[in-house]
């Protein structure tokens, strides 16, 4: 008697667990199918699918933008590196006209100070001659 008492409450158990499952898979399909009215049924979700299409052709479209963007970037960088290289050589020749500049200065310097000696020498000479 315990034997079948067991056995009938494992095949309730049983069953209940199979009602259990068709009742889950009954509101699951449900739900499926409301959800798939309100999709068909919502313009403003029908709206939302169109932009997000059209955001995505966008991106597409912003994505080759920016593609250009790199490369010129990369042309940009080039160029101001040929700059800076150029600018170099300028630099070295700044440097060097600096150093003649400098050194006609100093010639200058020098000649006026020779012409300044001459000049005093030549008033005296014209002092002693009066």
């Amino acid at each position: 008697m315990q034997e079948w008492q067991e056995r009938i409450e494992a095949e309730q158990r049983e069953t209940n667990r199979r009602l259990t499952d068709v009742e889950r898979k009954q509101q699951t399909e449900q739900i499926k199918v409301i959800v798939e009215r309100q999709v068909e049924e919502s313009p403003l979700l029908q709206t939302i699918y169109t932009d997000v299409g059209h955001m995505k052709a966008d991106i597409g479209m912003l994505k080759g933008d920016v593609s250009t963007l790199k490369t010129d970037m990369s042309t940009l960088k080039e160029d101001i590196g040929t700059i800076k290289t150029i600018q170099n050589g300028h630099s070295k020749y700044f440097e060097e006209h600096g150093k003649r500049l400098a050194h006609i200065e100093a010639v200058q310097i020098e000649q006026g100070s020779m012409l300044k000696e001459q000049g005093e020498l030549l008033k005296q000479i014209l002092d002693k001659l009066q």
